[in-house]
Parts: C-alpha cells; structure tokens; sequence
C-alpha cells in the first residue's frame, strides 16, 4: 500500500515566474526610503516595516533602527526648514512694509506740493470745447476751489502725522498722593 507523494497534495505549485526574490536594502537607500515615507505622510513605525518587507529583504530589528534615526532627522529637518522660512517671510514683509510706508509718505508729500503750487499760482486750468475741440482755459481761481484746496492738504497732512504716530497717547507714570483722609459721609450730615 504506498501511496504516491504527489497524489497527497491537491493544490498545485506556483510557477518559477511567479515567485519574485526579495533584494536587499543598504542603509543610505532604507534612510532615503524612510525619508521620502515620512514626506508622503507615512510615519508608522510598524506600517512602514510591513510595506518595506513586501519588496526588499531586511530584518525587523535593523529597520527599526533605521527608522528612529531617521524620524529624529527629518524632524529636525522639518522644523529648521519651517523656521528658517518663517523668518525670511518676516524679514519680506517687513521690508515690503516699510518701503510701502515711505512710498505713501512721499505721494501724500507730492499731493501737497501740488496743492500748494496751484494755490500759490490762484489759477485753475478748465476745460472748454471749442469749434469741436477740447481747449484748456486758465481761470482765476475762486473761493471756494480755494478753501476746498487748504482743507484737502489739512487732511493730507493730517494722514502724514498719523502715519508717523504724532496723535497717539502719550503714556506717563501718575503717582496719586492724598494729603488728608478722605471722608465719605453717607447719611448726608456733613
């Protein structure tokens, strides 16, 4: 009664093709590996091992290894990068910021001269059609444009000093002293 081996196993054998050889994995290729996991997201330790183990032949205790040098790495990479652009943007801004305000003072400032120089010259440039053409026409100016001028470069200048600070509280230490008791009479006998 001998029984042949190959009648007992019903399931068939995988094909040569079939089967795929784990390659192994250097340090600098597992440390780039792990690197580029964390930046996709990827930072489970024991998720990261079972992926890595599907395609390359490596031992648990090795990648795990790897693996806590190179999240402390990368942190670390993270926060420097982070910072370091953190500060370049302020750095920007602030420069952007005080270009910004010097160039607003310097239109105000243009704005006033050429307020001042029309109201120095009492003459308003109009226009008039003409035969069917536009003409500039010179007048005296009057009263009114006059006042409207003073109080529009009032209210520049005014914007000017805002921009500079000149109408915020002066803060002062107050010392309060009192001489004499202060006696508050309730009943209203006093």
């Amino acid at each position: 009664m001998i029984k042949k081996l190959t009648s007992i196993s019903k399931t068939p054998m995988p094909k040569a093709s079939k089967l795929t050889a784990k390659t192994p994995i250097s340090d600098a290729q597992l440390h780039n590996w792990l690197i580029a996991m964390f930046e996709k997201g990827n930072t489970g330790k024991t998720n990261l091992y079972e992926l890595l183990r599907t395609s390359k032949s490596i031992m648990k205790e090795r990648c795990l290894k790897a693996y806590d040098k190179a999240i402390v790495e990368w942190q670390e990479m993270k926060e420097k990068s982070t910072s370091e652009q953190v500060e370049a943007n302020t750095i920007e801004q602030l420069k952007t910021g005080l270009k910004s305000k010097i160039e607003k003072k310097r239109h105000i400032q243009d704005q006033i001269n050429g307020i001042q120089a029309d109201l120095d010259r009492a003459i308003v440039e109009d226009y008039v059609v003409l035969g069917g053409k536009l003409q500039v026409v010179n007048k005296i100016m009057n009263a009114e444009t006059k006042a409207y001028l003073r109080k529009t470069m009032k209210d520049l200048y005014a914007e000017l000093n805002k921009m500079d600070g000149d109408y915020a509280p002066v803060k002062s230490k107050q010392e309060i002293t009192i001489d004499k008791p202060v006696i508050i009479d309730w009943n209203g006998t006093a």
